[in-house]
């Protein structure tokens, strides 16, 4: 927006919160935080992928592959 080469990292934890009703694209960083976006979007266009999740923990990223492959009543 400013010509700056790379992309600004937003530091906030905390989006502001227009009123109920008025979904916004970020809330809270632990759901979503425009710099995990793009560099989620980074990673899946070097690997060749359709897209990128970034998330703020090692066990977040474990459930969200558990869910992904598990069904319900399976045994891990």
């Amino acid at each position: 927006a400013y010509g700056a080469v790379t992309p600004p990292i937003v530091l906030s934890s905390n989006f502001s919160f227009d009123g109920f009703g008025n979904k916004r694209q970020y809330d809270y960083t632990r759901s979503g935080n425009p710099t995990r976006d793009l560099l989620g979007e980074a990673l899946a266009e070097l690997e060749g992928g359709a897209g990128g999740v970034i998330t703020s923990t090692g066990m977040g990223a474990i459930n969200l592959v558990l869910n992904a492959v598990l069904q319900p009543g399976d045994t891990l």
